[in-house]
């Protein structure tokens, strides 16, 4: 990662794209060939060791290539939600090990929670400011109002008072 505040530069946002793109399809392919893995054994009557074997190198070889995928992907970007949140799902459900998949999401979680702290902070603030800016407001408008109704209060007493033709 280069740029100001961790932003990727163009060409690591490229790559980061691929290894997505690429993650996500081995993924899609490694759960086709688990799902036919089990198919071939449960369908047929009679198991077919070469369709098994065939079947189990195309899982394996598009779990290993989403794996590389993944590590590629953290590589550049190791805060990325997506690509924790998308690599515990594919350790639970592809790899079956729950233990890593929790510890990614654990992960995520904490950078999620980090980085809402910054923002939770400036949105309380600005209603800080905001009702100290509305209550200061409402203080002067009623400063301001108490003002004039105590001068229309005098100015009404004045107007009941008799005349003094000493007054200039």
């Amino acid at each position: 990662m280069s740029g100001s505040k961790g932003q990727m530069s163009a060409l690591s946002r490229v790559a980061f794209e691929k290894h997505l793109t690429d993650a996500r399809k081995n993924t899609q392919k490694a759960i086709q060939q688990q799902v036919a893995f089990w198919n071939e054994l449960s369908t047929s009557s009679t198991v077919d060791i070469t369709r098994l074997h065939q079947i189990a190198v195309a899982m394996t070889d598009a779990e290993y290539r989403a794996e590389a995928s993944f590590a590629e992907l953290l590589a550049l970007n190791a805060q990325s939600l997506l690509v924790l949140r998308l690599y515990s799902e594919f350790t639970l459900r592809v790899r079956n090990n729950p233990d890593k998949a929790s510890i990614l999401i654990a992960d995520a979680e904490r950078i999620e929670e980090v980085s809402a702290r910054p923002h939770a902070a400036r949105a309380r603030a600005k209603m800080c400011a905001y009702l100290l800016r509305t209550r200061w407001c409402a203080i002067t408008r009623m400063s301001t109002l108490s003002h004039v109704l105590a001068g229309r209060r005098q100015g009404a007493r004045a107007s009941i008072r008799p005349h003094d033709p000493h007054d200039g």
